[in-house]
């Protein structure tokens, strides 16, 4: 569970960054955004139909809010929204390490499995790339972030119970 939710993590990112960073999603739907639909019927370029005349205004004449011009996708706008569900994440991530650390019955144990998380990230981390410094303008580190202190805590925990 703990080396899925850093591939989670990194996969995330990762996703973002080849659909906005690296391809540049926005340029490329910038031009089917087009002007925004006044009506229901312009939104689903239908032809007027003869049930058209019978249907009530308000329905004839509807016009979905939902539809919005495409936005700022830039690097600020990216960063933030990437950055703020890291740190959603990092809540869920650290209070489930937690409840999965609580489980283990031995520092040995604790200490294997906190070799194995940081080799495994380290190894992420080198696929990265710079890909997490492209898309939130930082490094992030994800064994200092996420998992260090959740060890930590865990460890010395096992070791005031041990003396």
């Amino acid at each position: 569970m703990i080396l899925n939710s850093v591939r989670i993590i990194l996969a995330s990112i990762r996703a973002v960054y080849d659909a906005f960073v690296r391809d540049g999603i926005a340029q490329l739907l910038a031009p089917a955004a087009g002007p925004r639909p006044t009506t229901f019927s312009s939104l689903f370029h239908t032809k007027q139909s003869p049930v058209d005349k019978y249907l009530p205004p308000t329905v004839r004449d509807f016009s979905p809010s939902v539809v919005k011009p495409l936005g700022d996708l830039g690097e600020d706008f990216l960063g933030k929204a990437v950055t703020s569900w890291l740190d959603g994440a990092h809540s869920l991530v650290t209070e489930r390490t937690a409840d999965v650390l609580a489980h283990v019955k031995s520092i040995a144990s604790l200490a294997a499995m906190k070799a194995t998380l940081r080799s495994a990230i380290a190894s992420d981390e080198e696929d990265s790339d710079g890909v997490m410094k492209a898309v939130t303008g930082n490094d992030l580190n994800l064994w200092d972030e996420f998992y260090r202190n959740v060890f930590r805590y865990r460890i010395l925990l096992d070791l005031a119970v041990a003396f």
